[in-house]
């Protein structure tokens, strides 16, 4: 188990519109039956796999940070199929990932993310802001693209493995703090299906 901690606060509920009868400038709704969403599947953390960078980047001054320019040292990746379910979950070095130009990502917009923030309390301890928030709305989003859900307790343990590992990365000065965007994108190499039947979660 991590050491990274949990805490509750306030936090400001996504607001999602459930009917909408007509559009503005007489624009006409058209009704369709989305597919059933994958069945939630087990990540099994026991099965993680971690890769350590060999040699730490070397950190930036905080006043010269700009929002999503610098990046830790690590990432959690996982992949997913109709057949198989989830692969083996793994922790690895920051890096590219490969995709084929005909994924349904680029051309369908079937992806989806969230954003999170790890602080460093008055006495040095790494905390998370009601990240079980964060995850239901990207449970929430993941099903309504049909992407592979997931069992949300295994995605934050997995989410707080990652920060323990880059903990030397969460600011401990006041007003900073390390973002964390965990993202899902559909990844088949034809684009003529419109449900998911491959996915990488990072």
């Amino acid at each position: 188990m991590s050491s990274i901690r949990v805490f509750e606060g306030f936090c400001q509920k996504n607001l999602f519109a459930k009917n909408i009868p007509f559009l503005p400038n007489g624009l006409s709704v058209r009704k369709f039956s989305a597919q059933p969403p994958h069945s939630a599947q087990k990540m099994d953390l026991s099965r993680l796999e971690v890769l350590l960078r060999g040699e730490r980047q070397k950190q930036p001054e905080l006043k010269s940070l700009q929002f999503g320019k610098v990046f830790s040292d690590h990432m959690f990746q996982i992949q997913w199929n109709s057949k198989d379910g989830w692969f083996k979950p793994r922790i690895l070095p920051y890096s590219q990932i490969s995709i084929y130009p005909s994924a349904a990502a680029l051309h369908y917009g079937l992806e989806c993310f969230e954003g999170m923030k790890a602080y460093k309390d008055a006495s040095g301890e790494v905390r998370l802001f009601r990240p079980d928030k964060n995850i239901e709305r990207f449970q929430t989003s993941s099903t309504r693209l049909t992407l592979p859900t997931f069992d949300n307790n295994e995605l934050l343990e997995a989410i707080k493995r990652l920060v323990d590992i880059d903990r030397d990365w969460v600011p401990a000065q006041r007003g900073y703090s390390l973002y964390i965007r965990p993202f899902a994108i559909c990844t088949p190499v034809s684009y003529t299906h419109l449900r998911a039947h491959e996915t990488v979660l990072d």
